[in-house]
């Protein structure tokens, strides 16, 4: 068994060609012609895990966990708040450092009263009303979509669906593992059954690491500054969650990010750092609180 787990991790890090050629000069002859080929599968899916996906594969990816998302909560069905939602989202997304994905940005807004904010790979982004309903202006808006767009073009999701494709070859791995009768093989598939996980869960219910959010702000206040608006927007709104999360123990942004506190900290001693101010214009919070009031 240890000399099948070297074999595998060796091939892992010669890499398909390395492994296939490895293979034919006797891998087969080591431990046998079925076990051989089952390696090999193994090494060159776990290899395939490494590799940078294309923007069609991200946008596809994206799409699948869009689909999970909306699976769990249901879509507010206003057209034009949504279509306001999407043009602040635009406008943000065409001042970052990755203007433009395969299939465009998407911004949607999911019907529920809990504050949530989610940004699947590919440009799938989703606000709630109960987030919106906790904003002042449209510069927090801009900024927290900013942050969320900046999820998006540091490609933060795909770094967890990497590891969820080293998983799958791990999959290939107890499924071959279970032809053979050893008992260590069984025992070693069984424990990679239980480690198993889904990016979904990572996204609604773990979230982002604390440098990937830490990331994401200090970009999404570029964005948003980029875009003409005040980077202040996405600080106000982090004090704004701070406040509430000690008012209810039930926030759904909160339980998925790092502490607002911190982060809004940190994130002003960063503006300070690159001198960057600007200024609530009023024609833009009128036009906010106007579009409020459509989601209560």
């Amino acid at each position: 068994m240890k000399r099948l787990i070297l074999l595998f991790l060796g091939l892992c890090l010669l890499g398909c060609k390395a492994a296939g050629q490895f293979a034919e000069r006797g891998l087969g002859e080591i431990v046998g012609e079925e076990k051989a080929e089952s390696i090999i599968k193994v090494a060159e899916a776990a290899r395939k895990g490494f590799e940078d996906l294309t923007p069609q594969e991200e946008y596809y990816i994206g799409r699948a966990v869009s689909a999970n998302i909306l699976q769990k909560y249901t879509v507010y069905e206003n057209e034009r708040f949504t279509c306001y939602v999407n043009k602040v989202g635009m406008t943000v997304a065409w001042a970052s450092d990755r203007p433009e994905t395969y299939g465009g940005y998407h911004y949607l807004v999911l019907d529920t009263t809990d504050p949530l904010a989610y940004s699947a790979p590919g440009g799938f982004i989703f606000v709630s009303r109960g987030l919106v309903a906790l904003m002042k202006n449209e510069e927090e808006l801009a900024g927290v979509l900013a942050h969320e767009v900046a999820h998006v073009s540091q490609k933060h999701g795909l770094s967890a669906i990497k590891q969820s494709r080293l998983m799958d070859a791990f999959s290939i791995l107890v499924a071959e593992g279970k032809k053979y009768s050893s008992d260590e093989v069984k025992k070693l598939a069984k424990i990679y059954e239980g480690t198993l996980d889904d990016i979904v869960t990572m996204l609604v219910e773990k979230g982002y690491s604390r440098k990937q959010e830490s990331e994401a702000d200090q970009f999404g206040v570029l964005y948003a500054f980029g875009a003409g608006y005040d980077p202040k927007g996405l600080t106000s709104f982090l004090d704004i969650l701070q406040k509430y999360e000690k008012e209810t123990s039930e926030i759904g942004l909160i339980k998925s990010h790092p502490d607002p506190g911190g982060r809004g900290a940190a994130l002003k001693q960063y503006m300070q750092q690159e001198d960057m101010g600007g200024r609530t214009e009023q024609v833009r919070t009128s036009r906010f609180e106007l579009m409020k009031k459509m989601v209560g």
